[in-house]
């Protein structure tokens, strides 16, 4: 299997990736795309005033970034 990451900031500060829940209809979108690819968010460090801004999902979670 071939490791993906994506990473970027894909401004979603909406988003609550510990509970997986959203708060825009686009957000839930992206969040339900994410999980529906098996893909979870692993920076788990807020980057600016307290939002995951910066997200990297990928499908081999132990790369833990």
């Amino acid at each position: 299997m071939q490791i993906l990451v994506l990473m970027g900031d894909f401004s979603h500060p909406d988003i609550c990736w510990g509970d997986n829940i959203a708060g825009h209809k686009q957000s839930r979108k992206f969040l339900e795309c994410s999980a529906d690819n098996f893909l979870p968010q692993v920076r788990e460090e807020p980057a600016r005033r307290g939002a995951l801004l910066d997200i990297i999902l990928t499908n081999k979670s132990s790369l833990g970034m």
